[in-house]
Order: structure tokens, then sequence, then C-alpha cells
């Protein structure tokens, strides 16, 4: 009895090894992602680079290979911050500076004064600015 796998839609026929170490190997990468989950972890690659790449550094666009470096490791510092955080100050971070929305919008959304929500912000911007430093 042939085993198939699928490789781009197409059914590829295998050994039973080969079946079965590739499903448990699918397995495996599965469980990663949801213990990831499960720990609130989040892998900076899943964040949106368009926000990021079009930083400035001191007020210039990126232009050398030194800012490309600096601009990098500034990068996986706050995903890394960022994955610390917990997961209502994170989704306040992404809502107002990765999705663009407004105090207002959100405050309408969440139904949470404006007020609150710039308190919140301004006290994550804080915890993150700390956590940067401190790494």
């Amino acid at each position: 009895m042939s085993k198939f796998i699928y490789i781009n839609s197409t059914a590829v026929s295998v050994t039973e090894e080969v079946y079965y170490t590739y499903h448990k190997m699918k397995r495996y990468e599965k469980t990663l992602v949801e213990k990831d989950h499960r720990n609130r972890l989040i892998h900076y690659d899943a964040w949106d680079d368009e926000f990021i790449s079009k930083v400035p550094i001191n007020g210039n666009l990126i232009s050398t290979p030194e800012d490309i470096v600096v601009l990098k490791q500034t990068r996986l510092r706050l995903y890394q911050s960022l994955s610390l955080l917990p997961e209502a100050e994170r989704d306040l971070i992404r809502a107002l500076f990765f999705e663009g929305k407004s105090i207002a919008a959100l405050s309408k959304q969440l139904k949470i004064p404006p007020r609150t929500i710039g308190y919140r912000r301004d006290r994550t911007l804080k915890n993150l600015r700390e956590m940067m430093t401190h790494k």
C-alpha cells in the first residue's frame, strides 16, 4: 500500500518511513506553535516590517550598511520587548502604531475613555523604553 504526502498540492508517493517521519515533524512543528501561543510569545518576523523599515535613523533615511545593522538590532530588541508585554498592552501598541488607529477610534472600539487609552499608551511606551535600554 503506497503512502502519499502533499507537496505544493501535488501527491507524492513515498515510503512508509518517509511518510511517518514527515507527519511526525509536522506534528512537532504544530506543537511548537501551540506552545509559543500558550506562552504568548510573538516572533518578531510575525510583525509588519513595513512600519519599522520606514523609520528614519537620526532624522535620515537608511543609507549605509551600518544604518541597516543598527535598525535590525533595534527592531529585534523592539520585537523581543513587545513579546514580553502583557497581551492587552501588546494589542494597544499594535493598534496605535502598527495599524495606525487613533486614540479616538480605539476608544470607541473598546468603549474606554480616550484619556485612559492615552494613559495606558504612555505607561506601555515607558515600559518598552525601559526594556529596550536595559537589555
